[in-house]
């Protein structure tokens, strides 16, 4: 799914607003969730999730073939809980 399709079942459901407001108040949510992300902020979503940003240290491996030791920088990473719910509707779908 991507955003013409988002924004295509959002006109069907949401009918009383233009196709331009859709985009634009979907387009603000996306900007505040990006913002949100950048600022380390967690994203709580009701009946759906938590979205987190964690850090990943540093690491250190030794090229086996070289015997030269490799440096993984820090780096950031974005990961995602599903709501209790809805993990179960997902494990409910894969019985």
């Amino acid at each position: 799914m991507n955003t013409k399709d988002i924004l295509k079942i959002l006109d069907k459901k949401i009918n009383f607003i233009s196709k331009e407001e859709q985009k634009q108040v979907f387009e603000n949510i996306i900007d505040i969730l990006e913002e949100a992300i950048i600022n380390n902020e967690e994203i709580i979503i009701e009946k759906f999730g938590i979205f987190r940003v964690i850090t990943r240290r540093e690491k250190k491996f030794e090229d086996v073939e070289t015997g030269e030791i490799v440096h993984f920088r820090e780096k950031r990473k974005i990961i995602f809980k599903p709501n209790r719910l809805l993990d179960e509707k997902i494990t409910l779908l894969q019985d």
